[in-house]
Formats: C-alpha cells, structure tokens, sequence
C-alpha cells in the first residue's frame, strides 16, 4: 500500500490524527457493510440482538452512510478512481490533472468527517487564504 501523505493545504482544517482516523474508516467501509449486513440479516430472521451488538450496528451503519453520503457529492467521473486511491493506495489516471484528483480526495476525507461530527461544516469557509478555497 502506498504511503499517506496529508497535504498542506488540508493542515488548516483537519489535524493529523483525525485525517488518519478518517481515512482508516474509509478503508475499513467493506468490512463494517459486510457487517452491517449480516447483523441486518439476522434480524430479519427474528433473532434479537443483545443491547451491545445494537450500539455497535447503530455505529457502523451510521459511519456507512456517512461515507456513502460523502462519495455521492464527489463527481462521477471521479468517484472510482479517489476510492480506489484511498482504499488500494492505486495510482491517480491521467485523464485529469493531479491537482484536480487532490481537490476531490480532500473534499471527500473533509465531507467524511462532516458526516461522521468530527469537522464543522462552517470551518471549511474559514477566515480567508487561499487554502480556502480547495475545500
């Protein structure tokens, strides 16, 4: 896997820890649906699930949807190819100018964290600069 590299323009708004935090949980966005899924099915089946095993489908289900919300705001065309960079470490086509692959990669880890209540979304505004306006 490709190393982790936070660029600059995002250090303003989204500290180190909690970028890495973001994007260890859209790595881990297969196996918490997998889960959510069979807990999902189970339940459908009649079983009951215990008090803890509710909390944790109340967790995953709520970091799903808060990645899966956070994706449909990235344009189509570039969906795919920011997943694949962040979850496989894959490496960006050419179809588009690496500049414009970063400003999508960080509006999607941003958003994420919106979702999640990690980031305020009035911060991404701030007070001005030019690293503003990426995000």
């Amino acid at each position: 896997m490709a190393r982790i590299y936070k660029p600059k323009e995002s250090e303003k708004w989204i500290p180190h820890n909690l970028y890495m935090s973001i994007i260890y949980q859209i790595r881990d966005y297969d196996r918490q649906k997998a889960e959510l899924d069979a807990f999902r099915e189970s339940a459908d089946r009649g079983h009951n699930p215990t008090e803890r095993k509710g909390i944790k489908i109340v967790q995953m289900g709520r970091t799903v949807s808060a990645i899966e919300h956070a994706l449909e705001d990235i344009p189509e065309e570039y969906r795919s190819d920011v997943w694949a960079h962040i979850v496989n470490g894959a490496p960006y086509p050419d179809y588009a100018n690496i500049k414009t692959w970063r400003k999508y990669k960080l509006l999607f880890i941003r958003l994420v964290g919106e979702n999640l209540g990690y980031l305020d979304k009035n911060e991404r505004l701030g007070s001005g600069g030019k690293n503003n306006v990426l995000l």
